[in-house]
This record gives structure tokens, sequence and C-alpha cells, in this order.
């Protein structure tokens, strides 16, 4: 079984976690390249927990979220399905100019 892909915005908050470690929600916001109300990154966070790709424990009210999956393991997985001619839309791959 494949885990599920990826959008641009789920990518860059798994990539804020690889690079700074476990995190709550609103030290991750402040992180972030573009601002993102707290909902938004809360519900990606549990979009990406859901994945698998996170998982959070509780510390007091606050949930603190980590990655479950290694970077390399997520990347590879993003190549074969590539490679495999899996990935959303294969045909734009290797197209070159018109």
């Amino acid at each position: 079984m494949t885990a599920p892909s990826l959008g641009p915005l789920e990518r860059e908050i798994l990539c804020a976690i690889w690079n700074g470690g476990p995190t709550d929600a609103e030290t991750l916001r402040r992180k972030l390249t573009r601002p993102l109300k707290d909902a938004t990154v809360r519900t990606v966070l549990r979009r990406l927990e859901a994945k698998v790709y996170l998982t959070h424990e509780t510390v007091g009210r606050t949930y603190r979220y980590r990655a479950v999956q290694a970077r390399r393991a997520v990347a590879a997985r993003a190549t074969r399905r590539v490679l495999d001619g899996s990935a959303a839309d294969p045909s734009k791959c290797c197209q070159t100019g018109s």
C-alpha cells in the first residue's frame, strides 16, 4: 500500500517539522513562509496525521506534532510513484517545450 500523496501546503508543513523537530501548531504557523490562519494549520496537521505522516502527543493542553516517516522514505516513495507512472498526471512528467 502506498502512502497518500501530499499537496503543496502539506509538503511545506511536513518539511518545517522535519527541519525543526516536534512542534505545536502555533509555533509552526509562525515559522511558515506564508500567513495562514491557525485553523488552517491545525486542519493540515490533522490531515497529515490521518495520512500517517505525523503523530502527536499531548503536553498539557497542547498537541505537539512530530514526523512518523523519515524524509528519505517519503522522497523515495514519491520518486517511485513518478517513475512507475502512478503520479497524478504522469504525461506531464517528461514534456518538453511546445
